[in-house]
């Protein structure tokens, strides 16, 4: 498939999402945003900015799944990737260590680390019964 073909099927399966799929992703990083600014003026904050990514990155995973299967998107998906939570955090922190140990060697091992890992969370969000380690693998 050419870029043309790709481009029009990815609107074709989102289309009628747009507006949720722009609010759901407009409030998580309103809240990114805010723990940032946050842990930066106080550090109590700083664990926030730590641990609020990798379950918000599951509901924005979980979301993007549901508008190109066509289900019906609202705001309560963000709260969805909180409910796997200890999956979501163990994901993001084993890919960020995994990424950081290969940055250690060279700076073009880290960059390709993170695009291999990059579909981690949505193998967790489309399989409930996975464990993270499979996640990465598979990834």
């Amino acid at each position: 498939m050419n870029a043309d073909t790709i481009r029009y099927l990815a609107r074709n399966h989102i289309r009628g999402n747009w507006g949720a799929m722009t609010l759901i992703s407009s409030v998580i990083t309103i809240i990114l945003i805010t723990v940032g600014i946050l842990s930066i003026w106080h550090r109590a904050f700083l664990i926030l900015y730590i641990i609020l990514p990798p379950p918000l990155a599951m509901a924005l995973v979980i979301a993007s799944n549901k508008a190109v299967r066509n289900e019906c998107i609202d705001l309560s998906v963000i709260i969805k990737g909180f409910k796997d939570f200890k999956r979501a955090t163990a994901a993001g922190f084993l890919t960020n260590i995994y990424i950081l140990l290969r940055a250690l060697l060279f700076i073009y091992p880290s960059i390709v680390s993170r695009y291999s890992y990059a579909m981690t969370f949505y193998i967790l969000a489309d399989d409930p019964n996975i464990s993270v380690k499979e996640a990465i693998k598979k990834a």
